[in-house]
């Protein structure tokens, strides 16, 4: 009602509060015990949304639209990965001049790591049924995620081997 009463989005002040909140009370009123059980609910909680979030796309996507929408899909997927390999090299020269410099190895398993999800599904799922263009909107969507979990998840391991990268302890990760 505060955040109403200023003129504020309320929802960003319930998530704002959420997170200062968090912070603070996990860091003065939980033991550890407590913490991993908190943290165990929500990874479970998580799981079953982004579960839901992937049954209802299921539901939405017909498999026979999918090869119809073939080109739509793979521009889809080619302006998701430029965009994301601009937005990765192109900001890490800048954030480097700022703090620790992250070399171009982990940049790379950034950009290649970057899956997306269950989010841009959500925001499809919440455009109204009757816009047009959507069913097409839905299969580029789905395809774009599909290709980011599928063949970015699958490879980020074995780019992670050939890059030889190291934890911070300078154990190798690929053990």
């Amino acid at each position: 009602m505060l955040a109403d009463a200023i003129k504020v989005s309320p929802v960003l002040a319930v998530v704002i509060a959420g997170i200062v909140i968090g912070n603070y009370g996990r860091s003065k009123g939980m033991s550890k015990r407590v913490a991993e059980a908190v943290d165990s609910f929500w990874e479970y909680a998580a799981f079953v949304v982004n579960s839901l979030v992937f049954l209802l796309i299921g539901m939405e996507i017909p498999l026979g639209a999918l090869p119809v929408s073939l080109a739509p899909v793979a521009w889809a997927v080619i302006a998701m990965t430029v965009s994301r390999a601009v937005i990765v090299y192109g900001m890490f020269p800048a954030l480097n001049y700022f703090s620790r410099p992250v070399n171009i190895r982990w940049q790379t398993i950034i950009f290649w790591g970057g899956l997306r999800g269950s989010l841009s599904i959500a925001l499809l799922l919440s455009l109204p049924l009757s816009l047009p263009g959507r069913a097409e909107l839905a299969a580029m969507t789905f395809g774009a995620v599909a290709f980011s979990l599928l063949v970015q998840g699958l490879t980020v391991l074995p780019l992670l081997k050939a890059m030889r990268l190291k934890t911070s302890d300078g154990q190798q990760l690929s053990e």
